[in-house]
């Protein structure tokens, strides 16, 4: 979707005019008859998660006509209760929620005894970061932006600290991203960002600069690739390349199976 990076890079304080516009253009290209958005490429049908992130990026990028308005009118009627967190926070970041009409974790979740292996066991490794990440965003949302005082919050404080080294431990040396993710990546830079991390700092910018190379635009309109998918196709092409009759030796299948073996 185009409008994550309209959101969160404003929030960040580095929406790039051309970007705004290229976004813009994108939702208006992909708006419905409805006023919604569709939940993935070709739908026709509008999702509340869709449009409601859809309705967060016009606003921060400074959108006022009929697209917005139309926008807002779907998402009333489609409602916001069942919208993931990052679409939530999305709607509170471009004054379009309220914070309080957000269940964000509390900071204190990964202090919980067995917190991060009970969701790595049970869930997806999404779960887990999208909850630890919302966490910290929901915090600097209601209580602002920083690490809490050590002395008037001192279980936030340590908290807090505890949030800022799983996000550096989770995030991909190479890449700067989390778990290859587009939506995990921008929302875990805000995360940072949020626990008073400076915009300057190097973990900040490995991950916008893998959310730039992500980003493209195509006649004048501006598409994100939802994630990393390198691994998976060389695999694909590999085995399309040995069930189609080519030879395993060839180096294409060699290059294909090293690149593999060395991104694991």
């Amino acid at each position: 979707s185009a409008a994550p990076p309209l959101v969160y890079d404003s929030g960040l304080g580095r929406l790039d005019a051309g970007v705004a516009e290229a976004g813009v253009l994108r939702l208006r290209r992909d708006q419905l008859a409805d006023g919604g958005w569709p939940s993935w490429p070709g739908a026709t049908e509008s999702g509340a998660t869709a449009t409601a992130a859809a309705v967060a990026g016009l606003c921060s990028a400074g959108v006022e006509d009929d697209c917005l308005l139309r926008g807002r009118a779907a998402l009333a009627r489609l409602g916001t209760a069942t919208l993931d967190p990052v679409a939530s926070l999305a709607l509170v970041v471009a004054g379009e929620l309220s914070v309080a009409d957000v269940k964000c974790p509390p900071l204190g979740v990964v202090l919980i005894p067995g917190f991060e292996t009970f969701l790595g066991r049970h869930f997806q490794a999404e779960t887990l970061l999208v909850a630890v990440q919302a966490a910290a965003v929901g915090h600097a949302l209601k209580e602002g932006a920083g690490m809490p005082s050590r002395w008037l919050d001192p279980l936030d404080r340590l908290a807090a600290n505890r949030l800022l080294h799983l996000l550096t431990q989770w995030q991909n040396p190479g890449s700067g991203s989390w778990i290859g993710v587009f939506p995990s990546t921008i929302l875990g830079a805000c995360a940072l960002y949020a626990l008073g991390v400076p915009r300057s700092d190097e973990r900040i910018e490995r991950a916008l600069a893998q959310i730039q190379r992500w980003s493209s635009v195509v006649d004048g309109a501006l598409h994100v690739a939802p994630y990393e998918s390198e691994v998976w196709d060389s695999a694909l092409m590999a085995r399309a390349w040995l069930e189609g009759g080519g030879n395993p030796g060839d180096p294409v299948v060699r290059r294909a199976v090293d690149f593999v073996v060395r991104e694991q």
